[in-house]
């Protein structure tokens, strides 16, 4: 079992580099070690799935060497998508699978998954010719369950290690930490700070990566980017909006600009949380990448190319992005051109953000102009303006959910 360690870091190898890259170097020769315990855990739940068998040396022989040709089969797959798309198996995976004509719809030709069918059972069958002798020969009555007891002891001090590791070393170590599957990972951020008196480190550690630097500094060069036309821009972010309002009826000034434009009907929230939505907005990538690009220091492009295309840009956010960590992380390239700490709540910061951006715009000169406003957010209080008041008594946020007698 213990053999097929270094076999499962070469599938993950590539993803395995990758995220190491976005690791600060002093903390790589730890990250290295985990992958190792990591590997192993997943050795040892394929010794424990057939150890219930050892008690018959012939099916024993067999059964192991077949769960583990099966079992790489299974990691050579997710390491695939993993590489792909940034994350492993799981319930959307196997949902595709069973819409028809799946491989047509993900683009996976036929040949290429026979192509796989027959490798993976070579595989199982070079397992079985090379495992069953050797299983034979040097099957011994030692107790092989302490060590398999010890190593997965070694994967929970590994998990414990890499919440430390996160804590001090920052997001970018905490998606590393998920490359190889079954690897939950476990936050401590507020314990190691009671214990250290310190915050975590979040966010990019300046000077901790030169390749990380010299990696953000080329995917984001707006050289090669140069606009046709520049035309003002305005970004407007309201949470948790419903589709249909955007109607005559409730919005009838957006609705008349829409008649004139495009209208995404099929648009669909990219995350459940605010930051993570606003991460993809910006980066145009998937959210669940936020760990990793943000956390190794990747501002987003976007940017750097509207300052290269003579855009004069502002963002202002009646929904705070300073607990959101927005501003050091999205918005750490502008922070200078942030304003998040407005007047009053609810619509009264509604009032004050719309009042900055007239006043932006009104000052602006012949340069194009990109604003980002960002409406206050339906979080508590959950904030209204007297005229939407429908019904009473209604919880003014103090205390819990469960004290709350509505």
């Amino acid at each position: 079992m213990w053999a097929h360690v270094p076999v499962t870091l070469a599938l993950y190898g590539p993803a395995i580099l990758s995220a190491l890259s976005s690791v600060p170097e002093s903390y790589r020769p730890a990250m290295a070690a985990s992958y190792v315990a990591q590997a192993a855990f997943l050795a040892t739940l394929a010794y424990l799935v057939t150890w219930p068998l050892s008690a018959g040396a012939r099916v024993y022989a067999i059964a192991v060497p077949v769960v583990t040709g099966l079992g790489t089969a299974v990691q050579f797959v997710d390491s695939q998508l993993y590489q792909a798309v940034g994350f492993h198996m799981n319930g959307l995976f196997f949902h595709v699978l069973r819409q028809p004509a799946a491989l047509r719809e993900v683009g996976i030709p036929t040949a290429d998954v026979v192509l796989f069918v027959l490798a993976a059972a070579a595989w199982t069958l070079v397992e079985v010719a090379v495992g069953r002798p050797f299983l034979v020969r040097f099957a011994t009555e030692r107790r092989a369950m302490p060590w398999a007891g010890a190593l997965l002891s070694l994967v929970v001090v590994e998990r414990l290690g890499s919440a430390v590791l996160t804590f001090n070393g920052g997001l970018s170590i905490d998606a590393a930490e998920q490359v190889l599957p079954l690897q939950p990972p476990i936050r401590l951020n507020g314990q190691v700070k009671l214990l250290t008196g310190r915050p975590a480190r979040n966010f990019f550690i300046p000077g901790a990566s030169a390749q990380c630097l010299a990696r953000a500094l080329n995917e984001t060069d707006p050289a090669p980017v140069r606009f046709t036309r520049t035309p003002d821009v305005l970004f407007v972010l309201i949470e948790s909006l419903r589709a249909d309002f955007l109607d005559p009826d409730t919005m009838p000034r957006l609705w008349r600009r829409a008649q004139a434009g495009a209208v995404f009907e099929r648009h669909y929230a990219t995350a459940t949380s605010t930051h993570y939505s606003i991460f993809s907005l910006f980066y145009g990538m998937n959210s669940h990448k936020l760990e990793a690009v943000v956390g190794g220091g990747r501002t987003p492009r976007l940017f750097d190319v509207l300052k290269a295309n003579g855009y004069r840009s502002r963002f202002i956010a009646a929904s705070s992005v300073d607990w959101m960590d927005l501003t050091e992380s999205v918005f750490r390239h502008v922070k200078d051109e942030v304003e998040t700490h407005l007047n009053g709540q609810g619509d009264v910061r509604d009032a004050d953000m719309l009042a900055r951006a007239r006043r932006f715009v009104d000052t602006g000169g012949p340069q194009p102009q990109f604003l980002f406003l960002f409406f206050v957010g339906t979080h508590f209080r959950y904030s209204y303006p007297a005229r939407s008041a429908r019904f009473s008594p209604s919880w003014d946020g103090a205390g819990s959910y469960r004290a709350a007698h509505l």
